[in-house]
Formats: C-alpha cells, structure tokens, sequence
C-alpha cells in the first residue's frame, strides 16, 4: 500500500504544481522508480499464488496482455486531456484516475481485440 500512496501522493503534488505538464505528471510512475517496485512485486506475488482454473475467457485475456500494456499510456495521456476537459473542476482527483484507468483499458483492450481478429483472419486466409 506505500507505493500506491507515495504514487498517489506525488500525482496530486505534481497535479497541482505542474497542471498538464506530462513531463513532471510520469515522474511519480517512472518504471524505475521504488514506488513503481513496491506497487507491482506484492501484486505479482500474489498472483503467483492463486490457484485459478483455466477458462476460455481467462486465456484470451492473457494473450492480449502485453498488448495492452505496450498501447496503454498513449490513452492514459489521451483520457488526461479528455477528463481534464470533462469533469468540473472541483471533482477530486481519484474519480480522474478511475476515469483514465477505466477508459485507457477499455480502449487499449479493444485496440488488441481489434488487432488479434485482424490477424487470425489474416493467418487464415493464408
């Protein structure tokens, strides 16, 4: 939970100091950065740990995965812009965050969704 408040912490202070700049807005979620480690390692080992069925549902939700992950922060920079316009000022900055986690993974998994059909249909035609 550390990392997510220092994350969390630092987004605000950068939100309020630096309104839409990205340059010091990524500086909190750097890939390098020890807040980034301890948000992501207790997840990981988590669920490592979890003993689920394999489902049909499951495994393709898994096969788009890094796909997401690559496309992902162009929507979140694109869903920043969008909400900052949106929402009235005055909203609190957690209902922006779900709001651009929400919209970036929906699209970004229909981007991917988009491109696994193409390329099935693609492999079949060959």
């Amino acid at each position: 939970m550390t990392g997510y408040a220092i994350t969390f912490g630092g987004y605000l202070i950068m939100q309020e100091y630096f309104p839409g700049n990205y340059a010091y807005l990524e500086i909190v979620w750097l890939f390098g950065g020890i807040n980034v480690f301890m948000m992501t390692f207790p997840v990981f080992v988590c669920i490592q740990k979890l003993k689920i069925p394999s489902s049909p549902v499951l495994s393709k939700v898994a096969s788009m995965t890094f796909g997401i992950y690559l496309c992902h922060f162009v929507f979140v920079q694109m869903g920043y812009d969008l909400f900052a316009s949106l929402l009235p000022q005055g909203i609190p900055a957690i209902i922006h965050i779900i709001c651009m986690a929400v919209t970036a993974f929906l699209i970004s998994y229909l981007a991917v969704s988009y491109t696994h059909l193409r390329a099935h249909e693609t492999a079949a035609n060959l």
